[in-house]
């Protein structure tokens, strides 16, 4: 009798205990800015819930139209400029909900940078984010006055021309074959 009240007890507690934890997980994820709910689920900024389930939750109750604003005043860089490789997945989510892969990242037109996202890639010697980026349909024809209104090319080159150690060759040869493309069409 006494060994059944005990079990009882044990699995009412572990069913409480359970149901806390998931009620403040819900409630936590709830809380979160889209931004913050991006980097968790990348595994990116100290966050204590498991990448997996702030992804799920994420992709169901964070994709709307009201979280792809309030993701775009950082656009598309704030997901590509983390550090797992998760990146490029929960961007190309995003891209298909509608996120523009040529909106400027506000967060540094605060400080007078209007670098659209592809020429950020270049100026980070970036190649995987600048095809990425090309893929999907950035427009590498953009100017900005941070760079002095150059197109992507131009910038690229005018880099390369500057920083000699570092080598943006490949940049510049995948940014002319797709410039060549695009004025042939």
């Amino acid at each position: 009798m006494i060994k059944n009240k005990f079990k009882k007890l044990i699995v009412l507690s572990i069913t409480s205990i359970t149901f806390v934890y998931l009620s403040t997980l819900l409630y936590s994820m709830s809380k979160m800015t889209t931004d913050e709910m991006v980097m968790c689920s990348a595994g990116d900024g100290g966050f204590y819930i498991s990448s997996n389930i702030c992804e799920i939750y994420m992709k169901r109750f964070k994709s709307d139209s009201t979280n792809i604003e309030e993701l775009s005043y950082g656009g598309i860089e704030v997901i590509l400029n983390l550090s797992s490789d998760k990146k490029y997945e929960l961007a190309e989510f995003f891209i298909s909900k509608g996120l523009n892969v040529n909106a400027i990242n506000q967060y540094q037109s605060q400080f007078g940078y209007d670098l659209p996202p592809v020429q950020s890639a270049i100026l980070d010697n970036d190649l995987k984010k600048v095809n990425f980026l090309i893929l999907h349909g950035a427009n590498i024809m953009a100017k900005s006055k941070s760079t002095g209104n150059l197109t992507s090319l131009e910038f690229a080159k005018s880099l390369q021309e500057k920083e000699k150690n570092i080598d943006r060759s490949l940049i510049i040869t995948a940014l002319s074959e797709h410039e060549k493309h695009i004025t042939n069409h």
